[in-house]
């Protein structure tokens, strides 16, 4: 039975920061987590009708001693697929509505997949306004100036990894001290990650790829969150660190690009970029060797590539020739604070195409960044030689998935599409 208590303090997806996650098995599990600043009643709960399903709480380090900020992780399991539940949360009293993913290859209309992407987000209003865009976004059946609210809705979210940053960021709208420039200030982690939540609420499921800023930064992600402090804050499929998805046509493969095998940026993490190394050739051999493989491979990271803020060398090469292989037809990243479409990477060569927007499979594969979360851009488009375009703009890229062909729109401020790209 839902506490009256419960009811009283009816709060809102939005205010809680409700951020759905995945399992690997998102077609009979639900995966969420939420925030409160009260933990009085633990551990938390969700409500599916008469079945209640219990979760975990995690805290604050104890040795920060402002801004106590409460992530609690529930999965609820044995659900139907391709069913909308509707679910009571505590602590918070959040009455929601998601849904269970269809089983994989057995609905037909599963054979579409609209997802949006975006990296280098922050909680600076530019990353609020980002957020709404992406949310309200959904694929239109033509494309117009004015863009559309009316069409297919997205599927999920794909945050391409830097989500939130404890520098110096002004938290005094959750409560916060107003950030010092220049300075790693030891405040705001809790609170920057409450406004994260509260602007990136959502109803879908949201994917994250881990940066820089989750995991390679000392102070940040050692001292504040401690060493695997981004992984108690969200739901991801185990390890956490780099998974697969597949739904229809698509399997994205979600990686850490800062666990570098060959020059790990933490020390310890040599033996973790070594064993996702492993993990990624042992995913894409298994995707290839199926009876009826995925139509379409894209990965997504945080690091691009190529260039001075890309992967190390080493990696880089490693990278490339791995994704080459096994024929990965996308790569998403962020890192670079811009949007950009680069050239086709096939055979360890850049293809600069002929058409920018209609794009053939055997040219390679085609290389994305979506850096335009709501951070600060950078001052000037990039002219390195593997670039075709980059235009420093806020906004997501929306990815349609079809069995012919993936269609990236690069889309900015009013939701209005400006560039494109089709593979096929």
């Amino acid at each position: 039975m839902t506490p009256l208590l419960a009811l009283a303090l009816a709060a809102t997806p939005q205010e809680v920061g409700l951020l759905p996650g995945l399992t690997h098995d998102p077609a009979h599990e639900l995966a969420l987590t939420w925030g409160t600043e009260d933990v009085r009643i633990a551990p938390p709960w969700i409500a599916i009708g008469a079945d209640t399903t219990w979760g975990v709480t995690h805290g604050p380090p104890d040795d920060l001693p402002m801004g106590r900020f409460y992530r609690h992780e529930v999965v609820a399991t044995g659900l139907e697929p391709s069913t909308a539940y509707e679910l009571h949360l505590w602590p918070g009293g959040v009455d929601a509505t998601l849904s269970t993913w269809p089983e994989q290859g057995v609905d037909p209309s599963d054979t579409v997949v609209v997802f949006t992407a975006a990296g280098d987000i922050g909680t600076k209003p530019m990353s609020a306004q980002v957020a709404d865009l992406a949310r309200a976004f959904a694929w239109p059946d033509a494309w117009g100036l004015g863009g559309t609210t009316v069409g297919r809705p997205r599927d999920f979210h794909l945050a391409l990894g830097d989500l939130a940053y404890a520098n110096y960021d002004s938290m005094t709208i959750v409560g916060g001290k107003v950030g010092q420039p220049d300075k790693m200030n030891p405040w705001p982690w809790d609170l920057t990650h409450r406004l994260f939540c509260r602007q990136q609420w959502s109803a879908v499921p949201i994917l994250f790829a881990l940066g820089n800023h989750e995991r390679s930064e000392w102070w940040q992600s050692r001292k504040q969150w401690h060493a695997d402090g981004p992984l108690l804050r969200w739901s991801m499929p185990d390890p956490e660190y780099y998974y697969l998805v597949e739904r229809g046509p698509l399997a994205l493969i979600v990686l850490d690009s800062d666990l570098d095998p060959f020059s790990p940026v933490i020390p310890g993490d040599r033996a973790r970029g070594i064993a996702q190394l492993q993990w990624l050739i042992t995913t894409l051999r298994e995707l290839r060797e199926r009876p009826s493989p995925p139509r379409w491979t894209i990965v997504a990271q945080h690091h691009p590539l190529t260039g001075e803020h890309g992967l190390a060398p080493q990696a880089a090469r490693a990278w490339a020739k791995i994704l080459d292989i096994y024929d990965v037809d996308l790569l998403l990243t962020g890192h670079l604070h811009t949007t950009a479409q680069w050239g086709q990477l096939q055979g360890g060569a850049i293809i600069m195409p002929a058409d920018s927007r209609e794009l053939r499979r055997a040219d390679g594969m085609l290389q994305v960044v979506a850096g335009g979360g709501g951070r600060g851009l950078q001052a000037e488009p990039s002219e390195a030689e593997w670039v075709v375009w980059d235009q420093p703009r806020h906004g997501f890229c929306a990815v349609r998935v079809t069995p012919s062909a993936i269609v990236v729109v690069w889309v900015g401020g009013g939701g209005h599409p400006y560039e494109y790209a089709r593979i096929r």
